[in-house]
């Protein structure tokens, strides 16, 4: 739970995979701590079953390296417009 004065991002975009703690682990230590912060994972080794586990940690899109400024710009508006309204 955020503290008085303390903000919280509108979203979290990370990699899967990261040194030391995975995006997924990041998101479920985020979750036990009352702050549920919508995601955007990205991925450069995209095996099937990555999606629906990004999916039960909340991720609001998994996207695949390369990817475009488009996409990732895209996904991140996706986030902030549903989160403002």
């Amino acid at each position: 739970m955020a503290r008085t004065g303390e903000t919280q991002p509108d979203c979290i975009v990370s990699d899967v995979q990261m040194p030391g703690m995975s995006g997924f682990e990041l998101t479920l230590r985020l979750i036990e701590t009352g702050r549920r912060i919508p995601t955007v994972f990205i991925s450069a080794y995209p095996k099937p079953e990555l999606q629906p586990e990004a999916l039960a940690t909340g991720a609001w899109a998994f996207l695949t390296k390369p990817l475009s400024a488009k996409d990732l710009t895209a996904a991140i508006e996706a986030v902030t417009s549903t989160r403002s309204s």
